[in-house]
């Protein structure tokens, strides 16, 4: 729909230190989780998300599905979580229509003016909590079969922008359930900025999951000893340094770098944890706002002449 481009998320730099040693081949749990990373850079904001889309009905996995959509010229959302229930169905003017939460914010937004988002945050959750309402009774089921987490959480959404005065932004929407196959099914829809993270540096933000990456800064499986000891991979483990000294290409690497070590081996650490290996990856820009990227429109400086 925009051109977009995908990409094994993969370098073939990294290929050596990337296949972690002692991680046995394991049939795809019937689980399929996601995740998305996002790293300020010198240039704006580099987002990466696997591809994954789990079919419930039918137990099978396409790595086709885009989970970043951009939001006019300087801002996109991206979803982590369950997006979609065939079974959820509801009914209007006659025509019957499948949840699908991508759809939801699309629509949502299309016709909108877009350049000041601010007033659109509470109107977005009521959207959203509203096509959840209509579709309760099928997301009732469907969450009865997802394995079991602390928080509940049905799926997370961030929306990444540049507001008029230039600064990057991000506002967090996250779905949790209660009770899920009993008639006291619910589901709530909070929403407000991302507050964990500090936007002026070069922070790793993570929706979905996050597990590996846990692991990597936690330091106590040896199967991601050359990994987290990497180059690519710990300067985003701590100690983050000001956007302004981090490029696009070093986001870009570390972002494909645990993107791989997750979908090779999520299963170490979390037996549901399974992602795509590809990957949609994009630059929210601060100078040319929204565009698709690869590893190849950041090519490694040449070295000096001696």
């Amino acid at each position: 729909m925009w051109g977009h481009r995908f990409t094994k998320c993969l370098a073939a730099t990294f290929v050596t230190l990337l296949v972690l040693p002692l991680w046995p081949a394991v049939p795809p749990s019937g689980w399929q989780g996601s995740i998305f990373v996002a790293v300020p850079t010198s240039q704006g904001v580099v987002a990466c998300s696997d591809q994954r889309r789990h079919s419930y009905r039918t137990g099978t996995d396409r790595d086709d599905q885009v989970k970043i959509h951009p939001i006019g010229r300087n801002a996109f959302y991206a979803i982590a979580g369950v997006f979609r229930c065939d079974e959820c169905t509801s009914t209007v003017l006659g025509v019957t229509t499948s949840f699908d939460l991508f759809e939801v914010v699309d629509t949502f937004f299309h016709g909108k003016d877009t350049s000041d988002l601010e007033p659109h945050w509470e109107p977005l959750k009521r959207h959203i909590s509203n096509s959840l309402r209509e579709a309760g009774p099928g997301l009732s089921l469907l969450v009865t079969a997802l394995p079991k987490r602390r928080d509940n959480t049905l799926f997370e959404m961030i929306v990444m922008y540049i507001d008029r005065s230039g600064n990057l932004k991000a506002q967090l929407y996250r779905c949790t359930y209660a009770n899920p196959g009993s008639s006291d099914f619910s589901m709530t829809v909070v929403y407000g900025p991302a507050t964990n993270v500090d936007l002026t540096k070069a922070q790793p933000i993570i929706l979905g999951d996050a597990q590996v990456y846990a692991e990597l800064r936690a330091g106590t499986r040896l199967e991601f000893k050359y990994l987290r000891q990497s180059d690519v991979v710990k300067p985003f483990l701590s100690d983050f340094r000001p956007r302004g000294q981090v490029s696009p290409n070093e986001a870009l690497a570390f972002i494909y770098a645990l993107i791989d070590a997750t979908a090779q081996g999520g299963h170490l650490v979390a037996k549901d944890l399974h992602v795509s290996k590809t990957c949609n990856c994009a630059l929210l820009g601060f100078q040319g706002g929204f565009r698709w990227i690869s590893q190849d429109d950041f090519p490694a400086p040449k070295p000096a002449p001696h």
